[in-house]
């Protein structure tokens, strides 16, 4: 018989393979509908911005949503920049109207 610890490590090995199993997005990829991290799309946000210069942001979700945003509305890619600016993953220089937001990579 297994005592509580060893049962507790065995729930927590299979809840983390439900939950690599269960990601949040579910992508259809050549015909498979997969599940991804919510972090799949962020390479899309990346590719479309620099280093250097910054952008607006509705001029970078116009180029990402005409590249990449099928299937996908600007809403996700507009939260998803907001949660890369928290993780400080990109800058953003603050603006009085919210789409006039100014945003790069952080250096």
């Amino acid at each position: 018989m297994k005592d509580n610890r060893s049962i507790r490590r065995d729930y927590s090995y299979m809840w983390q393979e439900l939950q690599e199993e269960n990601q949040p997005i579910q992508v259809l990829i050549n015909d498979h509908l997969l599940s991804q991290p919510v972090t799949f799309y962020d390479k899309f946000i990346y590719q479309q911005t620099s280093k250097t210069d910054f952008t607006e942001l509705d001029r970078l979700l116009g180029k990402i949503v005409l590249h990449y945003g099928v299937g996908i509305l600007e809403g996700w890619y507009w939260y998803r920049i907001e949660k890369l600016i928290d993780e400080e993953k990109l800058e953003a220089k603050q603006s009085k109207i919210p789409m006039k937001q100014l945003i790069r990579l952080r250096k």
